[in-house]
């Protein structure tokens, strides 16, 4: 198995020491192919979740025009269960810039009827955003932690009793999403959302 950790401080040399861009091709080249090895249990340091933006930005360009769903075999297990519970459901998403890809493949692997996705806006209140979340067919909101300001950090008094909040670590591939999703809240929201099923 990889030594990750001695992966995340030679990624950060990289970029601090040497002084290598975060989009650095030959950081694409040597990286990419052991991406789908990283577990989802880790908590990568901020220049490595930097250079996994710039890999999450490359492989959606290049994948335009290809199917956008992951297939069953790239699915973890906690994507499966957790579709069950919010499939046919809107989930909304706070932080980041929108992409239409990353949104798309999300929605599609969890079955969601909408995923809200409400980009970074300098400057925007809570008092702003509490109507996107406050509505009784949100099952989850995830916060992108990385692109969020301070105060939108305290969420949950706007959102309606029951909807869960989960802080996004490291992008929104599906799998990292479920995991984050668990990890966090795992028996509140199988409580919560199969409560409400109908």
């Amino acid at each position: 198995p990889l030594d990750w950790p001695k992966v995340f401080q030679c990624v950060d040399d990289i970029v601090h020491i040497a002084k290598t861009p975060h989009s650095s091709v030959d950081l694409r080249t040597n990286l990419l192919p052991i991406m789908d090895r990283l577990p989802a249990e880790l908590d990568p340091p901020e220049s490595f979740l930097r250079v996994m933006d710039t890999l999450d930005e490359y492989l959606s360009k290049k994948e335009k025009g290809q199917p956008e769903v992951p297939t069953a075999r790239e699915l973890s297990a906690e994507v499966t269960e957790l579709r069950n519970l919010v499939a046919g459901k809107v989930v909304v998403l706070l932080g980041g810039v929108i992409d239409p890809f990353a949104r798309d493949r999300l929605k599609e692997a969890l079955g969601l009827s909408e995923l809200r996705w409400i980009p970074a806006i300098r400057g925007a209140s809570l008092e702003t955003l509490s109507p996107q979340i406050r509505q009784p067919n949100v099952a989850l909101v995830l916060l992108a932690i990385r692109w969020m300001s301070h105060n939108h950090s305290y969420i949950e008094p706007h959102c309606n009793p029951g909807t869960l909040v989960v802080r996004l670590k490291a992008g929104i591939h599906p799998n990292r999403v479920a995991h984050d999703a668990f990890s966090q809240c795992g028996d509140r929201l199988r409580h919560e959302i199969s409560s409400r099923a109908s």
